[in-house]
């Protein structure tokens, strides 16, 4: 039985709860004054608070999961609004970061389900090659050419040599490329709305024709000479087809287990992330048809070929970097009557996107 002190805070918690849950339906719908404002911020500090401390010391699920909800649809109402730089720089510093802090579970999940295809492709082919053309469509590449390419190590130099186009060749091509890579990005979405199961599939499905055409190379002496020619675009590619794939996921999921935010909530909230990932993998598909055009097709050196791989490793290194340490510089709102309050940036951090 509760103590009459333990029943007084519980009805308090509760109460706070309702308040809170009120003040976020009236900012939803854009009818939140400034007190109201003010009053959501300081239950925002409260709330977050009171979350993290029940996640170190109660293991009440429920409870958990409706605090995290309520602070989430709150937090979009209180975030700093964007620095006078201009909206590209509200883009990479703000919106993209954010967007790939709340989706990074599914992008790790999308990442994941293309590595066990790739793996699974691979080890087949590895123990029989009859299993080819299993795992690579004949769409992309004839059957008899391509036992041809496992059986000859001539095929293989041959299909690797550089065939360095005029200029004019090399940008309708880099623009085809754009627009293929861009179909398989824009499926893989549409897959991911499709209850999310879709896309799991062709994610496994492109890894294992990845990994099954891959074996062709890696178990002979051209493994080198495939990973200089794959690297440099397979980095941009692989990464826009995970984001797409996570934007998919996010939109699918949003509508199948929406939680305490409700369906319309989480389905506008995960809209938001996924135009914003399919943003970003529009540029990283540009990027890629360049290099497969320029630099894949052309006569550069293996060095020039592992300086264009690893600066695709770097720059998105220091990127995820400096966004970490952005988002943290940015964790105080700058929201004026706010700031005397003190927002609490830790407890916020504990917000599961």
């Amino acid at each position: 039985m509760l103590s009459p002190n333990h029943a007084r805070d519980n009805a308090r918690q509760n109460d706070d709860h309702a308040s809170f849950e009120r003040l976020i339906a009236r900012a939803e719908h854009g009818r939140l004054d400034f007190d109201g404002l003010r009053e959501l911020a300081r239950l925002y500090r409260v709330k977050t608070a009171e979350l993290s401390a029940r996640r170190s010391h109660t293991s009440d699920h429920e409870v958990i999961r409706y605090l995290n909800g309520l602070c989430l649809r709150a937090n979009a109402h209180l975030r700093p609004p964007l620095r006078a730089t201009g909206a590209r720089s509200g883009f990479w510093l703000h919106d993209l970061p954010g967007a790939l802090g709340r989706t990074l579970h599914l992008q790790l999940l999308a990442a994941g389900l293309l590595l066990l295809g790739a793996l699974l492709g691979a080890r087949l082919v590895y123990e029989d090659p009859r299993n080819l053309g299993a795992t690579v469509p004949s769409s992309m590449y004839p059957p008899a050419a391509l036992q041809q390419l496992y059986d000859s190590e001539d095929a293989r130099k041959a299909f690797l040599e550089r065939h360095e186009g005029q200029l004019g060749f090399n940008t309708i091509f880099a623009g085809n490329l754009f627009a293929n890579n861009t179909r398989v990005g824009l499926l893989s979405l549409a897959a991911g709305i499709l209850a999310a199961l879709p896309s799991v599939a062709l994610l496994i499905y492109n890894g294992l024709t990845l990994g099954g055409f891959a074996a062709v190379f890696l178990r002979t002496s051209t493994r080198k000479a495939f990973l200089l020619w794959l690297i440099p675009h397979a980095i941009p590619e692989l990464l826009a087809i995970i984001l797409c794939s996570a934007a998919g996921l996010a939109l699918g999921l949003s509508t199948l287990s929406p939680g305490r935010l409700g369906r319309a909530v989480a389905l506008r909230t995960a809209g938001r992330d996924a135009v914003v990932l399919l943003a970003a993998a529009v540029v990283l598909f540009v990027v890629a048809a360049f290099i497969e055009s320029f630099v894949r097709e052309s006569s550069l050196s293996d060095a020039t070929r592992f300086a264009v791989a690893s600066a695709s490793c770097i720059t998105l290194g220091l990127y995820a970097f400096a966004v970490r340490r952005y988002a943290r510089l940015e964790a105080q709102p700058e929201l004026g009557f706010l700031a005397a309050g003190g927002f609490q940036s830790k407890p916020a951090s504990r917000i599961s996107r």
